[in-house]
């Protein structure tokens, strides 16, 4: 049974259609990548999806709540990074702080970035931003249903200086997020534009739309 359902999507800003006739599925589980162009309208799909984009035509049936990764970081720049992470989790989640700041921190370490809990986004590289804003969705995880991604590992470099232990590559931060997904039974939907990106998700267990 699908978890994600989209059918005739269409939307607009003014009189310019920015997507139409979109149709999709996914299942409990499933990575789904959407490609094309820069330009195509795949973050406005996924914008479509978390409901920050209204539609003009077609559906869009999904469970509520879903975890959403913009391909810039947005984050908050007068806290820390393990404050970023942490915030929501307490503050809507109503979590105990000390244990949403433990699982802050793992999470950043686990995504090569625990040495920067302290410092401030402006301090951040934008890789190292990156792997921060991946973590404050992760850091979510347990109650959404559904990760959206807007190309959200775009600023990782091939191969990057990480502590000994951690992800050192795009490859891997991609690579762990998808684990962090299977383990849960999420679903993801992703936004990517290179080719190569999109294989090495497919052989994550996903599937690749083309969106029309």
């Amino acid at each position: 049974m699908s978890v994600l359902d989209v059918r005739s999507l269409e939307v607009r800003r003014g009189d310019r259609t920015i997507v139409s006739g979109v149709s999709f599925a996914a299942e409990r589980g499933e990575i789904v990548v959407l490609m094309g162009a820069s330009g195509a309208g795949k973050s406005t799909i996924l914008r479509a999806i978390a409901g920050l984009d209204p539609a003009v035509a077609g559906t869009i049936s999904i469970p509520r709540p879903v975890g959403m990764v913009f391909q810039f970081h947005h984050l908050f720049a007068n806290m820390s990074a393990q404050k970023n992470v942490w915030l929501a989790p307490v503050h809507v989640l109503k979590r105990p702080r000390p244990e949403a700041e433990h699982r802050a921190q793992e999470l950043l370490v686990s995504l090569g970035v625990g040495h920067r809990a302290s410092a401030m986004p402006h301090e951040l590289s934008g890789g190292e931003a990156q792997r921060v804003a991946i973590a404050r969705a992760l850091a979510g995880t347990a109650v959404a249903a559904m990760s959206l991604m807007s190309a959200a590992t775009s600023a990782q470099a091939q191969a990057t200086t990480a502590p000994p232990g951690t992800p050192a590559s795009h490859a891997a931060v991609v690579d762990l997020h998808h684990a962090y997904v299977a383990h849960l039974g999420h679903t993801k939907a992703a936004k990517l534009v290179e080719p190569r990106r999109a294989r090495r998700s497919r052989r994550k267990q996903g599937k690749i739309r083309t969106p029309t």
